[in-house]
């Protein structure tokens, strides 16, 4: 049996509940510690309240969308730096993030765990770094 390895704190936001507990488990098995949210807004207070490695959002939701809260990310001086990935299974929105890091529903565990991962920093001394930092 592997050692169990946590990855880091991912906040999944999306307004589909069933959703959110399948993408939550799957991430958490992986070795994610998750945190949901299911609005923009609760995303928004579960990010201050706790150090926060990517954010995994859907794009559209009904009371605040992806982007929105990505800009409010960038503009509070703590969050700012936080890494964001879209999920989206319409492709007119797909389009509109081609320079951002976006996953295609429906995707697989694979896919949403090597692009998390892809979000995290390569150098172990950037975790000690960031350790130090969110004291």
């Amino acid at each position: 049996m592997l050692p169990f390895r946590s990855m880091g704190v991912v906040l999944v936001v999306d307004d589909d509940f069933d959703f959110l507990a399948v993408l939550s488990d799957t991430l958490a098995e992986e070795g994610w510690k998750v945190l949901v949210a299911s609005s923009a807004s609760a995303a928004l207070r579960a990010a201050r309240s706790t150090r926060v490695d990517v954010v995994l959002t859907d794009v559209v939701m009904p009371f605040g969308d992806g982007q929105t809260l990505e800009s409010t990310f960038r503009s509070d001086p703590l969050l700012k730096d936080v890494p964001f990935v879209f999920m989206s299974g319409t492709i007119r929105y797909v389009r509109e993030l081609r320079d951002s890091r976006v996953l295609v529903k429906p995707f697989n565990a694979q896919e949403v765990v090597a692009m998390l991962e892809s979000c995290l920093p390569s150098d172990p001394q950037d975790d000690v770094n960031r350790e130090k930092t969110s004291v």
